[in-house]
């Protein structure tokens, strides 16, 4: 059953990674969380009038999973550093 999650897990950094924009998101948020600044970030989030719904509950929800957020800014990093090779 790991390898099942193992694999979901690497399908869905694969689809951020052909995602710009989401992908954009993530990094983004995966920067912040790396440096404490997350919160900030989340709080925003949740005042701003012109974000629908469907938006602020994808982000705020993404915000809940910092191990994730970091796994897939390294991730990032690793293809940055192989597509370099």
């Amino acid at each position: 059953m790991v390898l099942g999650s193992l694999l979901t897990d690497l399908e869905t950094l694969e689809a951020l990674d052909r995602c710009h924009e989401a992908r954009a998101v993530v990094l983004r948020m995966a920067r912040l969380a790396s440096h404490g600044r997350l919160g900030a970030f989340v709080d925003a989030v949740g005042a701003d009038p012109k974000l629908d719904e469907r938006t602020r509950s994808w982000v705020l929800d993404l915000a809940r999973q910092e191990p994730f957020l970091l796994a897939t800014a390294e991730y990032a990093s690793l293809q940055s550093a192989s597509a370099g090779d």
